[in-house]
C-alpha cells in the first residue's frame, strides 16, 4: 500500500518537473538575448578621438614585424584595424583659391623679381611686392570677383613674395608708389638719432598706408614734414 502511494507521488513529481522545465524553456525563449560585454580595452579604444586612433594604427603598422604571432588578427577582430593594409601617402593639396592668389601676386605689375638671383625660398626666387597687402587684397577682390577676408588672403601669400625694404633693390628700379614708403621707413629708423624726427614719427603708424587712410592725420604729417625741411638733416635711402 505504501509502495503504491510512493510510486504515485513520484510520478506526480516527475510530471511537475517536466511542466516546470517546459515553462523555463518558454521563458528563456521569450527573453531577449543579452549581448556579450565589451572588454575594458575596447571600451577605452571606442572613446579615443579619431585622430588618436589613426596615430595609434600607424604606429602599430610600423611595428607589425615585431608583434607576436596572431596579434595582428586579434587587433583586426577586436578593433577592426587591418595592419596588413598600408595607408596611402597623402598628396599635398593646394586649393584653387590659393593658386589664384599666388598667380595674382606673381604678375609683373604686382611684384618684381629680386635682383639677386641667389636669394631663393623653397626653390623660388624672391619677389618684392610693389604695393601694400591692403591694396593688393582689394585689387584681387575687384579683379577676381571673389569675396575673401584680409586674413585669409594674407595666409595664402607665398613666403617668397615679400615686402621690400631700402636694402632690397641692388639696381635702379623706379617705382613711384614705393618711394614714399622707403623714405617713411627710413625716418622710423632715424627717430632715435634725431629728436625732431622722433617727435613726428612717434605719433604715426609704422605702415604709410595706415597713415594715408586718414585725411586729418596725413595733413598734419605734411605740416610736420614742412617744419622738418628747415632742419639741417640729410636722409639717405636706396630706391
Amino acid at each position: 500500500m505504501n509502495i503504491s502511494k510512493l510510486k504515485n507521488e513520484n510520478a506526480e513529481l516527475r510530471e511537475t518537473v517536466r511542466t516546470l522545465t517546459k515553462e523555463v524553456e518558454k521563458l528563456r525563449a521569450s527573453r531577449p538575448l543579452t549581448p556579450p560585454h565589451d572588454s575594458p580595452s575596447k571600451v577605452f579604444f571606442d572613446n579615443v578621438s579619431p585622430n588618436a586612433k589613426k596615430r595609434a594604427a600607424l604606429r602599430l603598422k610600423d611595428k607589425k614585424e615585431n608583434l607576436s604571432r596572431g596579434i595582428s588578427d586579434q587587433i583586426k577582430h577586436k578593433f577592426c584595424i587591418n595592419l596588413s593594409k598600408r595607408s596611402a601617402p597623402k598628396e599635398p593639396s593646394q586649393s584653387s583659391l590659393q593658386t589664384q592668389i599666388e598667380d595674382f601676386l606673381s604678375r609683373d605689375d604686382i611684384s618684381k623679381l629680386c635682383p639677386d638671383k641667389h636669394k631663393q625660398i623653397g626653390g623660388h626666387q624672391i619677389q618684392y611686392r610693389l604695393n601694400h597687402l591692403n591694396i593688393l587684397h582689394q585689387q584681387f577682390e575687384l579683379e577676381s570677383n571673389i569675396d575673401i577676408d584680409y586674413v585669409t588672403f594674407t595666409r595664402y601669400v607665398p613666403s617668397y613674395i615679400q615686402k621690400p625694404n631700402h636694402d632690397s633693390w641692388r639696381s635702379c628700379l623706379c617705382i613711384i608708389c614705393l618711394n614714399p614708403q622707403l623714405k617713411y621707413e627710413k625716418m622710423h629708423q632715424l627717430k632715435n638719432k634725431y629728436s625732431c624726427i622722433k617727435a613726428i614719427i612717434d605719433s604715426t603708424p609704422v605702415d604709410l598706408y595706415d597713415l594715408a587712410k586718414d585725411d586729418i592725420k596725413i595733413n598734419a604729417f605734411k605740416e610736420n614734414l614742412a617744419k622738418l625741411s628747415r632742419e639741417n638733416i640729410v636722409i639717405t635711402f636706396c630706391e
